[in-house]
């Protein structure tokens, strides 16, 4: 089975992606920034399951409720009338 990444550059830049965007997941203030940038990187992933023929429904799944939990917590962020 070949590995779609085998550059350690491209892992450890992937590595620093994330913990920026979990890190963003501590201030309530930045939660659609990082919404978008895990959502982004698990699309990623979804298209690399897609690719390969794996199964890519529980990733699919993932950024679905990625999704959903930002809006749960802070609905009013993606509403487009602000009062």
């Amino acid at each position: 089975m070949e590995k779609i990444v085998t550059n350690n550059t491209t892992v450890v830049i992937a590595g620093i992606y994330l913990l920026i965007a979990t890190t963003l997941l501590l201030n309530n203030k930045t939660i659609l920034i990082r919404t978008f940038l895990l959502t982004l990187y698990m699309i990623f992933i979804v298209l690399i399951h897609i690719h390969k023929g794996k199964p890519y429904e529980i990733a699919i799944l993932i950024v679905i409720a990625t999704v959903l939990a930002s809006y749960i917590r802070k609905s009013q962020s993606f509403s487009r009338n602000k009062y």
